[in-house]
């Protein structure tokens, strides 16, 4: 076979997995970042931003520096992020339009969507939402009810999980507005949740029988796992929850049976066979039918009637009655039974120490007999004074018994009840001091008018000793008191209140009423000075009233006399009569005022004159400037008679129309210097290095001191080389890396190293060798072959390829292998799934480059937990837009 290059590389994620691609993309590959574009818009309108993202970032792997997929790459990230922004804005406008047009709230959607076209005007979905909107609300209103019902009574019933019904009334719907949008995701919504819920009722059903099975093992845990997965699903089905109760009831047998078999056994190796057979015994009738526990205890039956078990039973029983006698302090039969053990077992080293100890113990025995009188004489001499009353000498005998004897509660009982009626006594007469002391202070507070504070003190003293009279009476006393100052209190309070109100009036210049206000506050207190003399300024204030009201009418003549000639204009007539107004009311401001308003007019006109006389004078100025074409001069000039009077059209005209020709006079420039730095900018962004720089240089021949084309320009040709160096180090590092490996026979990792350095760009073909030369170990540790002969699985079809489980102890570090090429021209991702005959557990994607050259794929999947931990059967390939030939695929053992 012609000998093909083989580009091979390596994958190891935990589901999705993305390859870099060359830095320098074929023309060819245009279809397949398109295609890439594509999903990843579909995916980011889906709202699937996470397989956005890796659609995004295929893109710009192939493209590289690409500035659209770059912004969508931004705003997925952003979306992710959740941060506003103006796409954010956007799309918060376009999705609330979106499901304002589902639920056929069209007005609002509309203004929703023309929100959005105030962001992005030109966004082509949402123009076309629009004239759909439009066009349907201009033609469409007859049915609409119809089909606004038939949608809400398929949206009730999709809430109450009616979803065949739901399927039928969407139908419903669509057969009347057959291309609503709104109508077809509705009834592909209730189609896939029918589908769903029949796949769940048929999920629950397997895992009902698997639990079945594992009930018929005795595996308890395993069916109780089944059911309450059964139940996450459907979590109000009865049958399940009663299956689930009684495997949680015969686990709990199960776990109560292990649980006396264990102890049992245990018992069984210590020897303690009557409690291993009872133990046994009682696992039996938790279990009846369960053979263990009857041959153990048959086995335990036969060995209790050994010699040596009665042997052990009889040293046992003499020294359990050993310990006994010990316990009861009865030592010489104590000794006797330890001498019984003795002869079964002469040798024992427990009942010798014992007998030993208890010798030593009966020694003792009269020095504790001793003990024992001596406390319990203080005993009686401590009761009897406790009894004559002496509770301190009681107190001290007890603690003497205590301190012989510190563990009998008797005495130290006694030490605390004394203690305590001694504290009583003491406490009690404190109780009468404070009483006293309270009272006292009480007292003085009383004498000292200080009612409220002595009342306190009172109440204080009746919570020392409860019922005492002389406090309650000082209460009673002190009550009355205070009622009868807050009688007095509230006249003071109704007399206060009617003066404030005179004061209130009179403030007002309502004198009348305030005069009233005065006599009924003396009518309380009579003599008072305040209102009296306040009602006599109030008559003389109203007699003052009365004789100014004439000269008012006076002034009001002239004043209106006055206004009538300043209305007319006519200053001098109005000046004479605004003097006359102030002769009469010298106070008054308002003539004075007018006077100021007519100086002021006076003199505007004058001013009006003058700067009429200047802008004539300007505009011959300016218009010559304009014949001239001395286009600076003439719009100063022109902008100066715009600030004297900024309604004059001659100037506005005349600057407008030198605005245009400077700017034109400046477009033509501008433009090109804007399309080298559109074009700088462009290349940059795409890494066109070289490229960016030639463009630059070209923007700074249109504006040759622009700061901003320099600093780009130094900024490009600085990355340019930094790149070119960073490159060549970035290669050799991975070069290095991968070569060390390989000689390790670390292949992993060389592949993974390898296949960096060929994607740097520097175009070298060592690595590309040493990946060709590694390819050659993964088939000859292949484990499984699915495909030797080529294949072609044409764009958006399934192809799958089944195959034995791989032993659990080698997929750890299964790889899988496959040699395909593109037969087409576009690049374009894969998908490769897999799973058992019951589930689909992972997958990965592969990149198929445009270069119609057979590549090598290989892909670890032994570190994803769903190939490792289940017996996959089958791998399947589904091709995005665009064909592949497969020419071999395998399963294969790493190192």
């Amino acid at each position: 076979m012609q000998r093909k290059f083989i580009a091979i590389f390596i994958l190891i994620t935990s589901f999705f997995i993305v390859f870099s691609f060359s830095n320098k993309l074929q023309a060819q590959e245009n279809q397949s970042y398109e295609q890439l574009m594509k999903s990843g818009n579909e995916k980011f309108d889906q709202s699937d931003f996470v397989s956005a993202k890796t659609y995004f970032e295929m893109a710009l792997r192939q493209k590289e520096g690409d500035q659209a997929a770059q912004l969508k790459l931004n705003a997925t990230k952003e979306m992710l992020r959740k941060q506003m922004g103006k796409q954010d804005v956007f799309y918060d406008y376009l999705d609330s339009g979106d499901r304002l047009k589902e639920s056929n709230k069209l007005e609002e959607a509309l203004l929703e969507y023309e929100k959005a076209l105030k962001i992005f005007p030109d966004d082509q979905y949402t123009n076309h939402q629009v004239d759909e909107i439009k066009e349907f609300l201009a033609k469409e209103k007859v049915s609409l009810d119809s089909f606004e019902a038939a949608m809400r009574t398929g949206e009730s019933l999709l809430t109450d999980k009616k979803f065949q019904e739901a399927v039928l009334k969407f139908q419903e719907a669509l057969e009347i507005y057959p291309d609503r949008q709104d109508a077809k995701d509705k009834l592909r919504e209730a189609t896939v949740l029918l589908a769903d819920f029949q796949l769940k009722e048929q999920t629950v059903e397997k895992l009902r029988d698997a639990a079945k099975q594992f009930v018929l093992r005795k595996n308890y845990a395993e069916a109780e796992t089944k059911l309450l997965e059964a139940l996450q699903i459907f979590p109000e089905n009865k049958e399940v929850a009663a299956e689930l109760e009684t495997v949680r009831t015969q686990k709990e047998k199960a776990m109560a049976y292990d649980a006396l078999i264990t102890q049992a056994d245990s018992y069984y190796e210590q020897k303690n066979f009557l409690e291993a057979k009872k133990h046994y015994q009682q696992s039996l009738s938790v279990w009846q039918d369960q053979t263990y526990p009857k041959d153990m205890i048959d086995r335990i039956d036969s060995m209790m009637q050994s010699d040596a078990y009665i042997a052990q039973q009889n040293y046992d029983e003499a020294i359990v009655q050993a310990q006994i006698f010990e316990k009861n302090e009865k030592l010489e039969d104590a000794i006797n039974q330890y001498n019984r053990a003795l002869s079964y077992k002469p040798d024992d080293v427990l009942a010798t120490e014992r007998i030993a100890a208890l010798q030593e113990l009966l020694a003792n025995a009269i020095a504790r007999e001793e003990l024992e009188q001596q406390y319990v004489l203080l005993l009686q001499n401590a009761e009897k004074e406790e009894n004559a009353g002496k509770i301190e000498l009681a107190l001290n005998h007890y603690m003497e018994a205590s301190e012989l004897k510190p563990h009998e509660a008797y005495p130290r009982d006694k030490v605390l009840d004394l203690q305590a009626q001694l504290q009583a006594v003491a406490d009690e007469q404190s109780r009468k001091e404070s009483y006293d002391r309270v009272v006292a202070e009480a007292d003085q507070l009383f004498v000292a008018k200080q009612l409220m504070q002595a009342k306190e003190r009172y109440t204080q003293a009746l919570q020392l000793l409860v019922n005492q009279e002389y406090p309650q009476t000082k209460i009673r006393e002190i009550d009355a008191l205070l009622a009868e100052q807050a009688e007095a209190m509230a006249l003071e309070n109704r007399f206060d209140d009617l003066v404030r109100q005179g004061d209130e009036a009179f403030a007002s210049k309502q004198f009348q009423n305030a005069i009233e206000r005065y006599e009924a506050a003396l009518e309380l207190k009579q003599g008072e000075a305040y209102p009296t003399e306040q009602i006599a300024t109030a008559k003389r204030e109203l007699e003052l009233i009365a004789q100014n009201e004439a000269l008012n009418g006076e002034y009001n003549a002239v004043i209106k006399r006055a206004d009538d000639f300043f209305v007319a204009s006519d200053w001098e007539n109005a000046i004479a009569a605004y003097n006359e107004a102030a002769a009469k009311k010298p106070s008054e401001t308002y003539p004075h005022t007018q006077l100021e308003q007519i100086r002021l007019k006076q003199e505007a006109l004058a001013a009006e004159a003058s700067k009429q006389q200047e802008i004539e004078r300007l505009t011959v100025l300016a218009d010559e400037h304009f014949v001239e074409k001395n286009w600076t001069e003439a719009q100063s000039t022109y902008i100066q008679i715009i600030q004297l009077e900024s309604t004059n059209s001659h100037a506005n005209t005349r600057i407008a129309e030198i605005k245009s020709i400077l700017e034109a006079a400046a477009l033509e420039l501008e433009k090109n210097y804007n399309l080298a730095m559109t074009q700088g900018d462009l290349e940059a962004e795409q890494r066109n290095y070289p490229e960016a720089i030639v463009a630059y240089q070209q923007a700074l021949t249109y504006k040759p001191d622009d700061a901003i084309a320099s600093s780009k320009l130094n900024d490009v040709q600085r990355i340019y080389d930094e790149k070119m160096n960073a490159l060549t180090a970035e290669y050799n590092a991975f070069v290095a890396e991968a070569d060390a490996a390989y000689k390790a026979k670390n292949y992993e990792n060389a592949i993974e190293a390898y296949t960096k350095a060929d994607q740097v760009g520097l175009d070298k073909t060592y690595p590309r060798e040493m990946l060709e030369a590694i390819s050659s170990y993964f088939e000859e540790t292949k484990l499984a072959e699915l495909n030797s002969q080529p294949l072609v699985i044409e764009r958006y079809t399934t192809k799958r390829f089944e195959f034995e489980p791989i032993n659990i102890s080698d997929r750890r570090t299964n790889f899988v292998m496959l040699r395909a090429r593109n037969t087409g021209t576009g690049t374009f991702p894969m998908i490769v799934s897999y799973g058992d005959k019951n589930n689909r557990n992972g997958g990965f994607v592969l990149p198929i480059p445009a270069d119609n050259e057979y590549r090598v794929y290989i892909v670890r999947v032994g570190s994803q937990y769903k190939w490792f931990s289940e017996d996959n059967t089958w791998i399947e390939f589904s091709p995005e837009n665009g064909d592949v030939e497969i020419e071999m695929i395998q399963i294969s053992k790493g190192g």
